[in-house]
């Protein structure tokens, strides 16, 4: 089995039906291991994504990794690059190690091993949730690596008990009167955007 880019944890029980082995393509280099890699890769600078393929184990992004491919990345690179080129990167890592489908007896691990730091949708909720008052720099850093919202978790804010999703900008044709305007950038009342 492989799954590409899942968001789902797949159980141990399904895991060990599979006679070849189960692997997982992750979304990023080896250094960054868990929950949306690729955002914490832009939200760090760091100077590339990857992909990184391994064993699918009990725990996440713990298992053997198979072979790992980095991917340079522009420094002002965003989430949404990443979604836009993400397809042509998959391509190539395979073109690169087609003996994945040729052959299971090769599928040996390499020496690499997974980056220290492991990160969850705890951590995600953490930098997404932002404050009125948050700076120019840390704001436009959030809205890089996390604006394009995968699976709906995009920047927000809490204010009067309502939250404020970022949003497109005005002349959009949202309701005007609901919404936060931060360092120019508009946060939507979560209920005008349903």
């Amino acid at each position: 089995m492989l799954s590409i880019f899942s968001a789902e944890i797949v159980p141990v029980t399904v895991l060990r039906k599979f006679g070849f082995g189960c692997y997982n393509l992750h979304p990023c280099s080896n250094e960054y291991p868990g929950w949306r890699a690729w955002s914490f890769a832009i939200m760090n600078n760091s100077d590339h994504f990857g992909l990184t393929l391994h064993e699918m184990t009990e725990r996440v992004d713990t298992g053997d990794i198979i072979n790992m491919q980095k991917i340079p990345r522009g420094l002002k690179s965003t989430e949404q690059d990443f979604f836009n080129s993400v397809g042509g990167f998959v391509v190539e890592f395979f073109r690169s190690f087609p003996d994945f489908f040729l052959d299971q007896n090769k599928l040996s691990a390499s020496d690499l091993k997974w980056g220290k730091v492991k990160f969850r949708k705890k951590d995600v909720q953490e930098i997404i949730k932002i404050d009125e008052g948050i700076e120019l720099n840390l704001l436009l850093a959030v809205i890089r690596a996390f604006g394009f919202g995968y699976l709906g978790e995009k920047p927000f804010v809490f204010k009067n008990n309502k939250k404020y999703i970022l949003g497109p900008s005005h002349d959009r044709g949202l309701i005007e009167k609901d919404h936060l305007v931060i360092h120019g950038f508009y946060f939507w009342a979560e209920d005008s955007l349903n």
